[in-house]
């Protein structure tokens, strides 16, 4: 029997593609043959779609990040121009696998019953520096249908962010319940 993607999506005449761990796996149908992309290899081709970024469009942008506030010099425009071309290939990285080898993936109905009630949900992303953000509750119930998620480790569950999953800028923290706290019931 061969082997079938799981949630094929139609990609063009007879070939279907689905993402598998941190592959993409393009078949045809007619005659069940498989591409399978690995992460570097998705990288690479990323970097033709992307168009080179022009010093005038980061110069653009520079200007909207201070609005206007303060004027650099040409040397410090072209440190700038630098790091926020590293920024944007930082972007174009595919996520990253599990940190932990031991990961521990949840299903949608556990994730469901940890995360917190209301209409705005906490998240971080970073490890080192960690950036904090409500996501909707609704952004975070679509992420449940596109990402697995998991258990986060001790620390991130002690600060109240016991799951997380990965998207394509890396992982998501997503509060959580208590731990002794139990999952509401309906009535």
């Amino acid at each position: 029997m061969a082997y079938k993607p799981q949630n094929p999506a139609p990609l063009g005449g007879d070939n279907e593609v689905s993402w598998e761990h941190e592959s993409l796996v393009i078949a045809d149908t007619t005659d069940e043959s498989l591409v399978v992309l690995q992460p570097k290899e998705i990288s690479c081709l990323l970097s033709f779609l992307i168009p080179r970024v022009t010093d005038e469009q980061i110069d653009r942008l520079i200007l909207l990040l201070f609005a206007g506030l303060y004027q650099f010099d040409e040397t410090e425009l072209k440190s700038m121009r630098s790091a926020v071309r590293d920024w944007l290939a930082a972007l174009n990285q595919p996520p990253a696998p599990s940190l932990d080898k031991d990961a521990t993936f949840i299903t949608k109905e556990e994730a469901l019953s940890m995360l917190v009630d209301g209409d705005l949900i906490h998240t971080f992303r970073g490890q080192v520096v960690p950036v904090g953000a409500d996501w909707p509750r609704a952004s975070i119930l679509a992420a449940m249908d596109k990402y697995a998620f998991e258990l986060s480790g001790p620390v991130a569950t002690a600060g109240g962010h016991g799951m997380a999953f990965r998207d394509e800028h890396g992982i998501v923290f997503v509060e959580t319940k208590p731990v002794d706290q139990p999952p509401a019931t309906s009535h």
